[in-house]
């Protein structure tokens, strides 16, 4: 590099007014080398002022987790490190962070405490918070309570499938997004939702997270994107869940939902994917679906017991008719005609039952398996507590 060209003319290099370096943006340019204590004392000589550090996609950047989190850093308010090698926990000495809102360790390959740290859940700038895609992130998920009823004290609980620790603490966590996919992180739902109403996006999708939907998820009014695909929670879907108007996608593939569609979904008027596959949901489509204006997927295959007519409000939107939509209710015994929507949108996918008629879809084949023949097909157990 020429002498003569500063530093804040280099890609990646962030300055501010004053011509300070205040962030270094190098994501996706398959960096390689190891992070090491020095490397984080370094990057401490340019001052309090440095505030973002993103290295993400860059997948050979490797280094123990630990070697970041040094004093000279606590200034930093984003460190992105997705897609890289990272090892090791979360430190303590994260707690020194108060600036932090942004962290983004995802896809590394982190391992798990007994726990995760609490001083990572008493950080209260922290805004966003995605440890997914760290299959060997075996801790546990501290849960805290309202801090309107915080003690200072400390309980420890157990059950016949988590044993978790959990902590009383007067701070008020107003996390924006959680993201523990691909984890074996455990705790419940329920905690998550006590601990956390200010939530916009939850993935919990493949990780340890059980239990129920609690009615409580009705207080989650500010959620825009919620999946839970892949795990052990066994529930119905709770009326409150009706509550969530700001709900873009709810996503629950081979979750261990059961019961039938409450009509309060149709309430969710933001929603525009609805991808409740591979379940015991049973009963009929409630009509109230049909108020989903904004709804371009619904998957609801390999839902045995749902049957009855496939209501006729659902996705007609004949003004849209250049978007591409999802339709999939295989393996179900729905009858009715599927939307017309899907004549005249060729980039959309429809996937429906012999039961059903579709009068412009000659292409189409559908599917006809036998319903005798589908209570033979390979589903999750789901437990017959309620």
């Amino acid at each position: 590099l020429s002498e003569t060209i500063l530093p804040c003319y280099w890609d990646g290099i962030l300055c501010n007014s004053d011509s300070r370096i205040e962030g270094i943006s190098l994501p996706g340019l398959r960096l390689e080398g190891v992070w090491t204590k020095q490397t984080s004392e370094v990057l401490a000589l340019l001052g309090p002022q440095l505030r973002t550090l993103d290295l993400s996609l860059n997948h050979y950047i490797h280094g123990n987790l630990q070697d970041l989190f040094i004093e000279g850093l606590k200034h930093l308010q984003e460190v992105k490190f997705k897609e890289n090698a990272f090892k090791g926990t979360i430190p303590s000495t994260i707690s020194k962070f108060t600036s932090l809102q942004v962290f983004d360790i995802s896809f590394n390959e982190l391992e798990g405490d007994r726990v995760l740290p609490s001083e990572l859940f008493q950080m209260t700038s922290l805004r966003i918070l995605n440890l997914g895609g760290n299959p060997q992130l075996e801790s546990t998920l501290f849960s805290l309570p309202d801090p309107a009823a915080a003690t200072n004290t400390t309980r420890v609980e157990s059950s016949s499938t988590i044993s978790s620790t959990k902590i009383s603490l007067p701070l008020s966590i107003h996390l924006e997004e959680l993201e523990i996919q691909n984890t074996a992180i455990k705790g419940t739902l329920s905690d998550i939702i006590d601990s956390w109403s200010y939530l916009k996006k939850l993935s919990i999708r493949s990780s340890g997270i059980v239990g129920t939907i609690p009615s409580t998820i009705g207080q989650m009014t500010q959620l825009e994107d919620f999946s839970f695909d892949e795990t052990e929670i066994s529930s119905t879907i709770p009326t409150e869940m009706g509550l969530l108007t700001k709900l873009t996608s709810l996503t629950a593939e081979f979750a261990l939902l059961k019961g039938t569609i409450p009509t309060e979904l149709g309430q969710m008027t933001a929603l525009e994917v609805l991808w409740l596959a591979q379940a015991k949901l049973t009963g009929t489509v409630p009509t109230e679906l049909g108020m989903l204006s904004q709804l371009e997927t619904l998957h609801l295959g390999r839902n045995v017991g749902l049957e009855g007519p496939f209501p006729d409000s659902i996705m007609r939107h004949e003004d849209s008719a250049s978007s591409p939509y999802f339709l999939d209710v295989t393996s179900t015994a729905l009858t009715g005609n599927a939307p017309s929507i899907f004549c005249h949108s060729p980039r959309s996918t429809l996937r429906y039952t012999c039961s059903m008629q579709c009068d412009c879809c000659e292409e189409i084949q559908p599917d006809c398996i036998n319903t005798k023949d589908i209570e033979k097909l390979d589903y999750p157990e789901i437990s017959s507590d309620p």
